[in-house]
């Protein structure tokens, strides 16, 4: 493998209205609704049933018509224009949601959602945005970046209390933020590096 120190285009696709990088891969949405992923594949992020890594775009099986991904550190979540959220790939924290560990080779539907406007993907947490602006979060939560007031990994979407009139969510290594209609930004979760922009250390989980 080559680094590049300067700005290279990818080649392969075109359109592209959505896009993420996650740890070791990168994923696009395309202007047809189509998913496009390349790079690490270990943990299958891809979805394409393999562990192979690839070195150029190759369109992920998956759901007719896909407006927003996003790529979280061993997986992927993808949201449909019918507001369904779709993930694959590690599942070690339960950060696919479907209420196991198990790594996913393709992706499956998130249960127990409501209709969804928004999602990031951290490092092994998800945020959703419903469309009734409330922040649904699940997966790892070693530093409260699920903003449930605990430290405990969840692998079931629930809803964040105290959250409403969110427009837009972004899931970090272990801190996540939030933003209101009307400007505001919320922060919780890990506070190591005074990512909560609190003008503290301390970590917060809600």
């Amino acid at each position: 493998s080559i680094s590049r120190l300067s700005p290279v285009p990818v080649t392969g696709i075109a359109n592209v209205v959505s896009f993420s990088s996650g740890d070791c891969e990168s994923v696009a949405c395309l202007l047809d609704g189509t998913v496009w992923p390349w790079g690490d594949n270990d943990s299958c992020q891809r979805g394409d049933g393999t562990r192979t890594r690839r070195g150029h775009p190759v369109r992920m099986p998956g759901p007719a018509e896909v407006s927003r991904v996003s790529a979280g550190d061993d997986f992927s979540v993808v949201l449909d224009t019918e507001g369904r959220l779709w993930a694959c790939g590690g599942n070690g924290s339960g950060q696919l949601g479907d209420g196991t560990n198990e790594t996913r080779y393709s992706l499956a539907q998130v249960p127990g959602l409501p209709s969804i406007t928004d999602v990031s993907a951290g490092f092994g947490h998800c945020l959703a945005v419903t469309e009734e602006g409330k922040v649904w979060s699940w997966g790892s939560n070693n530093n409260g970046q699920l903003g449930d007031g605990t430290t405990t990994d969840r692998g079931v979407p629930a809803e964040i209390a105290g959250l409403s009139n969110i427009k837009a969510v972004s899931a970090g290594l272990y801190h996540s933020l939030a933003l209101t209609n009307s400007g505001d930004l919320y922060a919780w979760g890990d506070n190591a590096y005074y990512q909560l922009g609190d003008e503290t250390q301390n970590d917060s989980p809600t």
